[in-house]
């Protein structure tokens, strides 16, 4: 019935004028975060040897980053709902774009573990922030495909930045300056000027916005209340919310793929550049157009996942695309030269899709049991626990390839692992109870 309603006539209109009027500027923001987080992934090439970083060294600071961001994950997601997610998210996107900009002059491994740490803590929040966000004006059967149509900027992210990586680093030396700080400088731009349009254009409540007619708004709030009258009652306990099964388990779900997909997203031009003799540049072209079947596959699968109202099958079926497209690419990086590159990327292409699209996956699989009351903790607890694994991705993948003197054990290892939240989110969806009610210490 739900359904139903949301494909009269009223329903598609006020549904298509809020994804015009928000999506692309959360897409531009998450784009954005989502470079400035990774852009060392290239700056690497030349970083490392400039400054006499080890792999171990680099690894380090590459994860270092999500210590901070999870620190400060669930505060921040409170602040949000205290100040407003118009002017809070433009706070992030302003700190976190002076601190990448700053990163580029780093010298020792001490500064570049701080500003990392510090960046982490500056783009804390950024992520579930925009998930609560958007719960609160998308309706819960448009939720995935909402999250999914600002979740591409993940992909498109890489895309921009592996087709630029190479330009903005053929300037080492101009004005004095390597290359890999011309594009830690210039990549950090975009964000301070997108945190002024958030703060110009990003509506803030539905009751008070004026490019909804009454009628629309209506339709928007009757829907939200079925929502959050299906969802069940919201009980007064923060640390119910914090320790709740579904929580734990999405958010250990996160953490294990994302700590195979971080470990080889910060290696990446290292691993591409090694199996296949090209320049970064060319490189980066490769890096880019693999991230074209990332995108389809999001908005493919998200939105059947949205269809069937099945998100914990369609998780399971990426984590075993996934754990294919692992074993491709640790059986190619041993394969002859000339078979490696096609299948490298062919591999990589698989790994990294259904990876990326596990993410706008998880958090729909959650907000179906959460009252809307409890999400602005579950939401950043379950992002705090991912950052885990994201963290532990880069270190350990530098540490195993300082030790052994190479990537293959790392790449040998990931397909398995991704095994281990593909039984987890069948077991989750296997013996999930009807109705999960929990609770915020702000409700």
């Amino acid at each position: 019935m739900h359904e139903t309603k949301l494909a009269e006539p009223l329903g598609h209109r006020v549904i298509a004028k809020i994804s015009w009027r928000i999506l692309p500027l959360i897409l531009l923001s998450y784009m954005v975060a989502v470079m400035d987080r990774a852009n060392i992934s290239y700056a690497s090439v030349q970083m490392n040897a400039s400054l006499g970083f080890s792999a171990a060294v680099y690894g380090l600071g590459a994860g270092v980053f999500f210590i901070g961001y999870s620190l400060f994950e669930i505060p921040s997601n409170l602040l949000l709902v205290r100040f407003g997610a118009r002017r809070w998210i433009a706070r992030i996107m302003l700190t976190w774009g002076l601190i990448s900009g700053l990163m580029a002059f780093v010298q020792t491994p001490a500064q570049f573990y701080v500003m990392r740490f510090l960046l982490g803590v500056a783009e804390a929040g950024f992520y579930p922030g925009v998930l609560l966000y958007l719960s609160q004006w998308f309706p819960a059967t448009w939720l995935c495909r909402a999250v999914s149509r600002f979740y591409i900027a993940n992909p498109i992210s890489f895309m921009v930045m592996g087709s630029i990586a190479g330009l903005l680093m053929s300037l080492d030396g101009a004005l004095g300056v390597a290359g890999w700080q011309w594009m830690l400088l210039v990549e950090a731009i975009p964000a301070l000027v997108i945190a002024c349009l958030l703060l110009l254009y990003l509506p803030e409540r539905i009751e008070t916005t004026a490019w909804l007619s009454e009628p629309e708004k209506q339709w928007l709030l009757d829907h939200h209340a079925a929502d959050h009258a299906a969802s069940g009652a919201v009980q007064h306990d923060f640390w119910r919310t914090l320790c709740n099964p579904v929580v734990l388990g999405i958010g250990l779900t996160c953490a294990l793929t994302f700590m195979c997909a971080n470990a080889l997203t910060y290696s990446t031009p290292k691993l591409l550049m090694q199996a296949t003799g090209w320049s970064l540049g060319t490189v980066g072209y490769a890096a880019a157009l693999a991230n074209i079947p990332t995108v389809i596959a999001m908005l493919a699968v998200c939105w059947h996942s949205d269809y069937r109202r099945a998100p914990h099958y369609h998780i399971a079926a990426m984590l075993a695309i996934a754990a294919v497209g692992g074993l491709g690419m640790a059986w190619a990086f041993q394969a002859p030269a000339g078979q490696a590159v096609v299948s490298v990327l062919a591999a990589y292409c698989l790994f990294n899709a259904a990876t990326t699209v596990v993410g706008p996956l998880t958090m729909p699989a959650a907000s179906a049991t959460l009252h809307p009351a409890n999400r602005a903790v579950a939401f950043a607890a379950i992002n705090t626990i991912a950052q885990v694994g994201n963290f532990l991705g880069p270190v350990l993948w530098g540490y195993a390839a300082g030790r052994t003197g190479s990537f293959q054990f790392g790449l040998n290892i990931v397909p398995f692992i991704l095994l281990i939240p593909l039984g987890l989110i069948l077991f989750m969806r296997r013996n999930r109870p009807r109705t999960i009610v929990l609770a915020t210490a702000a409700a």
